[in-house]
């Protein structure tokens, strides 16, 4: 059944165009993923689909939309249960949907005594999964999911997962930058790019390998293009110099009077005809345009970047606790290692990597930092002050001369004009490389990261990914990305309140 239908649609946000005359279907059971970089339009497509009626082919569809940004003053059963009044409590069916709400909140890992905190209250994780109940609860038959995979621990991500392929019986659509999820989830992607929709067939692994074959093609195209570009301006220089070369003798010919007219205007007719194939061969050349393929991720190298080498030990944790949190905390990280941190909501992250930098003081044990081990952070939600990219990095890399700068901010992708742009106008993508290349300026050779794929679309996901691939210093980072973990080379260690426990990545999909 046809649920959705955009045809020749377009959309303008002031001056920017967003989308021009795209088309889609939505059936049921279709299981779309929804990729583009940040700012191509993906959550004002969402708007529009939830919104915009003359979108809804079937007039009857119910449709719930989980927002990227959750802003709701009420406490959480209220939101999850829709309460607006006292007397809904009366309500049999609310009472009963509340019953449903706490067997599946246990699923889901989500701590039932938040029931009664504001909304507002919870942490990013936390507001997801209170959405995610929601919209369980109110099982629509069109669903919108605007990145609900943010801040969601392993748990949470593989009851979704679990929800969304064997219980949720309608179609949705949905944005995520966790690669490993999106491909279990989908059964369609559309791709946004250049204000245009393209629709794929197939999860998201399918999509690449076509998209690849789609560029592959696109490149030998161009290619082929450039070559012909080349042979026919050769032939139209060489046709032009024999015009060159006839005219001038053509007209001395005449003025001497050694031509008659009969042979004089069939001359002119083979100038005349020489001009013809020039003209027909710049059209041949104008008809065989063909512009460079985009290719999708441009790569950082950070070999290009002197970083001092620490010494072999770079951080020991012995019999680490903080509060109740967590206890005996033991890890021992070296030089060139990459280790990723996982654990539930709440279970301590975040407060284990302040207590590396000195934030935080621990309840008990100790926390060794190697001889010329210098720490760089990455926290999670960055800040999006209002100064320039420029300003930021000469307050923040005193050491760098400003002919150098211009050069690592080219290497760091940001060019020209951008490096004046207001740290308040960047993507997530953006404020992330500047933040990286903030901490290998200063020769930082031990990284920090909290989450650092959080709030990035794919393509800045895959750029950080080259980034730290060609790093040669010593990553400890948080992350439930299992594709980027893999990527990164990473060894992967579970936090819980009874400490660190050695995890096979291969059993964590």
């Amino acid at each position: 059944m046809l649920l959705i239908r955009a045809k020749n649609f377009s959309k303008q946000m002031g001056d920017k165009v967003l989308f021009d005359n795209i088309d889609f279907l939505i059936h049921s059971g279709d299981k779309i993923g929804l990729v583009g970089k940040n700012g191509s339009g993906k959550t004002t497509l969402f708007e529009e689909i939830y919104n915009n009626k003359d979108l809804i082919e079937n007039k009857n569809l119910r449709i719930s939309y989980l927002k990227q940004v959750i802003n709701e003053k009420s406490n959480v059963l209220e939101f999850i249960l829709d309460i607006n009044k006292p007397e809904d409590w009366f309500d049999q069916e609310k009472n009963e949907n509340r019953k449903k709400v706490e067997q599946i909140a246990e699923k889901l890992n989500f701590d039932v005594s938040l029931f009664e905190r504001p909304l507002d209250s919870l942490s990013g994780g936390e507001k997801t999964k209170a959405f995610i109940l929601k919209v369980m609860l109110q099982n629509p038959d069109f669903l919108i999911l605007d990145e609900p995979t943010n801040h969601l621990d392993l748990d949470g991500m593989n009851y979704l997962e679990d929800w969304l392929n064997n219980q949720f019986k309608g179609a949705y659509i949905i944005v995520s930058h966790n690669r490993n999820f999106l491909n279990k989830v989908t059964n369609r992607i559309f791709d946004i790019f250049n204000k245009k929709l393209t629709c794929y067939q197939g999860n998201y692994e399918k999509y690449k390998e076509e998209k690849e074959k789609q560029m592959q093609k696109q490149l030998e195209k161009y290619g082929d293009y450039k070559k012909d570009k080349k042979r026919l301006e050769k032939t139209i220089q060489e046709k032009k110099q024999k015009k060159d070369v006839i005219d001038p003798k053509l007209r001395k010919l005449k003025e001497e009077h050694k031509i008659s007219g009969l042979g004089y205007h069939k001359a002119l007719d083979n100038i005349s005809k020489i001009d013809k194939e020039i003209e027909q061969l710049k059209r041949r050349k104008e008809l065989k345009a063909t512009e460079k393929p985009f290719e999708d991720t441009e790569k950082i190298n950070l070999q290009d970047f002197e970083i001092e080498k620490s010494y072999n030990e770079v951080l020991t944790l012995r019999n680490l606790k903080y509060l109740t949190l967590f206890k005996d905390v033991n890890l021992e990280i070296k030089r060139g290692q990459r280790v990723c941190i996982m654990g539930k909501n709440g279970c301590g992250k975040t407060t284990l990597l302040k207590l590396i930098i000195n934030e935080l003081k621990p309840t008990s044990g100790n926390i060794e930092i190697g001889k010329n081990t210098k720490i760089g952070y990455l926290k999670q939600n960055l800040d999006k002050i209002d100064i320039s990219i420029w300003d930021y990095l000469k307050k923040e890399c005193k050491l760098v001369n400003e002919q150098n700068l211009r050069d690592y901010l080219g290497k760091f992708l940001f060019r020209k004009n951008d490096i004046y742009k207001k740290m308040s106008e960047l993507s997530g993508g953006e404020l992330t490389r500047l933040e990286l290349l903030k901490l290998v300026l200063n020769r930082c050779n031990f990284l920090l990261l909290d989450e650092p794929t959080n709030n990035l679309d794919i393509e800045s996901i895959e750029t950080l990914e080259s980034a730290l691939n060609s790093y040669q210093g010593t990553i400890l980072f948080v992350s439930h990305d299992i594709k980027f973990i893999k990527n990164v080379g990473a060894e992967v260690y579970e936090l819980g309140k009874k400490g660190l426990e050695n995890k096979s990545i291969n059993n964590l999909q």
